[in-house]
């Protein structure tokens, strides 16, 4: 995934947003809408970051059913991402 990373300023804007931020190039054309992440959305990142991590550890114990628990079953809210 193509990523940009922005400055500390930068975030501090998108972190206390209170919805979506508009994105706009130099020219001030907008050029993508950002939102923040909540709480639930950062805690489901790494969540999965860390089972990602334990299933690909050469001493993990866990079996190929770690695979089996989704995002949507531990965080209900996720079903609905990108419905709105």
């Amino acid at each position: 995934m193509t990523h940009i990373m922005l400055s500390e300023e930068q975030s501090q804007v998108i972190e206390q947003a209170q919805g979506p931020v508009e994105i706009r190039d130099s020219r001030g054309r907008a050029v993508a809408q950002v939102r923040p992440l909540s709480a639930e959305d950062l805690e489901m990142i790494e969540s999965i970051a860390r089972a990602t991590e334990a299933i690909h550890s050469p001493n993990s114990a866990l079996s190929s059913k770690i695979i089996a628990i989704t995002p949507a079953a531990r965080f209900p809210s996720v079903s609905n991402v990108g419905k709105r």
